[in-house]
């Protein structure tokens, strides 16, 4: 738990820095020991987007989603699909 906080805090301190190398690195290290956190999910799918890798965003989706089937029998939350279903209607526009 200790980890996950820290973790989170160093994402934020890059994140108040303007830092997105080191920004993304402890995101996927968060989701890396977390990898059931949509809510990480969430933040390094945003991350991927405003760095302009929405490719990198879609794909972490379909994993996550996967993960999800697989090892838990879920799908991701209604604001997952909202966030991911953006990406792709942004796209459109």
């Amino acid at each position: 738990q200790k980890l996950m906080l820290l973790l989170q805090n160093m994402i934020d301190f890059y994140h108040d820095n303007e830092d997105s190398v080191k920004k993304q690195h402890h995101l996927q290290l968060l989701l890396h020991y977390n990898p059931y956190s949509e809510q990480v999910l969430q933040q390094l799918m945003q991350h991927h987007i405003l760095a302009g890798n929405r490719g990198d965003a879609i794909k972490l989706f379909y994993d996550f989603k996967k993960l999800l089937l697989e090892d838990l029998g879920i799908l991701p939350s209604r604001a997952t699909n909202e966030l991911y279903e953006s990406i792709l209607y942004a796209h459109k526009s």
